[in-house]
C-alpha cells in the first residue's frame, strides 16, 4: 500500500464514519492484491478485555488501602495511559471517586468539562439552533458526568458495550462495510458471544495486574511474542499520519475552496480561514477536525449526485 492506496480509499468513497477507519480500509485493499478474502481483526480486544480506570476506588471501598497504594504506583510505573502520572495523584483521584459524593463529583465534571459554548465553532448558527445545540451538549455532558462517578465496576463495563455511537455491535458494522468494499470478510476472535462473556466474568486481578492493562493476553502469549512486545510501554496509532497525508493533497484544497453541500451545516467561512492558518499542520487535533469536514463536504457531494 502506497499513499496512491490511501487517496483512492478516502476519496473514491468517502464516508464520515468509513473515513476514520482508513488503515483496516487500507489493509483490507491489500489483502485482496495479494489474494486474501478473510482477515483476522482485533478491533474490538480493547473493549473486551477492558478494566475500570478506577480499581484502586474499587479496592478502597473494599477497606484495601495498602492494595490501593501498590496499584497506584504500580499504574504510574507500567499503565498504557497513566504512566508517568505521579501515584499520590493518583491515589488522591480514587480517595474523590469512592468516597466523595456522587452528585458532588457530578457537579465538578460537568463544570470542568463544559461543552455547550459555541462561539467559536464551525457549526452553522441556524443549524446550531435549529437542532438545540446547546441543550444537547448539556444533556451529553450530564450523561458523561453520571457514568464518570459510576464504581460499579462490571456493571459498567456491561453498559459500555452498546453506549454511544461507538458501541459494540455500530463499531463491528462499521469495520465490516468498509471490508465489503474490497470483497473481504474480516474475522474478529475478540467479538466472539464466548471470549466476550469469559472477560466479563473474569476477576480484575487477571485483566489489570502491576498497572499492566490486558495482563492475561500478555501473559498468554509469552510462547508467541517477544517480550518487548507484551511488555511494550506506549501506544502509537497511525490513524493521524492518514490525516496529514490527505490534507497535502488537492483534494483537499478544492473541496475546502468549494464547499456548497456543507454551508448549511457548517461556517464555511471560518473552516476556510482555519485551514489556510495550519497549512503546516503543527496542531494534530486541528488536523484531524479538518479533515473530518472536508470528508463531510466530499460525502454530502456523493450522496447528492447519487440520488440524482
Amino acid at each position: 500500500a502506497n499513499v496512491h492506496d490511501l487517496i483512492e480509499v478516502a476519496w473514491s468513497k468517502p464516508h464520515p464514519i468509513d473515513n476514520s477507519i482508513m488503515l483496516p480500509a487500507i489493509m483490507c485493499k491489500a489483502a485482496v492484491g495479494q489474494g486474501h478474502r478473510v482477515m483476522l481483526t482485533g478491533v474490538s480486544g480493547d473493549l473486551t478485555m477492558a478494566c475500570p480506570d478506577k480499581l484502586p476506588a474499587l479496592l478502597l471501598l473494599k477497606g484495601d488501602l495498602l492494595r490501593a497504594w501498590d496499584e497506584c504506583k504500580a499504574l504510574s510505573a507500567n499503565h498504557v495511559y497513566l504512566r508517568g502520572a505521579s501515584p499520590a495523584m493518583l491515589f488522591l483521584k480514587n480517595l474523590w471517586a469512592a468516597y466523595a459524593p456522587t452528585s458532588t463529583r457530578s457537579l465538578v465534571f460537568r463544570i470542568r468539562h463544559r461543552e455547550t459554548r459555541l462561539a467559536d465553532s464551525v457549526v452553522n448558527r441556524d443549524f446550531a439552533h435549529k437542532l438545540d445545540l446547546a441543550e444537547r451538549l448539556r444533556l451529553q455532558i450530564k450523561r458523561r458526568a453520571e457514568s464518570s462517578v459510576s464504581v460499579k465496576g462490571h456493571q459498567q463495563l456491561t453498559a459500555n458495550f452498546n453506549a454511544g455511537p461507538w458501541g459494540f455491535v455500530l463499531g463491528l458494522s462499521s469495520y465490516d462495510r468498509v471490508a465489503g468494499r474490497y470483497g473481504v470478510e474480516l474475522r474478529d476472535p475478540w467479538a466472539d458471544k464466548r471470549v466476550v462473556e469469559f472477560f466479563m466474568r473474569l476477576p480484575y486481578r487477571f485483566k489489570l495486574r502491576e498497572g499492566w492493562t490486558k495482563h492475561l493476553a500478555r501473559v498468554a502469549f509469552a510462547s508467541d511474542l517477544e517480550g518487548k512486545v507484551r511488555w511494550r510501554h506506549g501506544k502509537e496509532h497511525l490513524g493521524p499520519h492518514f490525516y496529514r497525508s490527505l490534507m497535502d493533497v488537492p483534494v483537499a484544497e478544492h473541496l475546502v475552496g468549494n464547499m456548497q453541500r456543507s454551508k448549511s451545516y457548517v461556517n464555511v467561512n471560518l473552516i476556510r480561514s482555519r485551514f489556510d492558518k495550519d497549512k503546516e499542520k503543527t496542531d494534530l487535533g486541528a488536523t484531524i477536525a479538518m479533515s473530518e469536514l472536508i470528508v463531510l463536504e466530499a460525502w454530502l457531494n456523493r450522496i447528492s449526485a447519487s440520488d440524482r
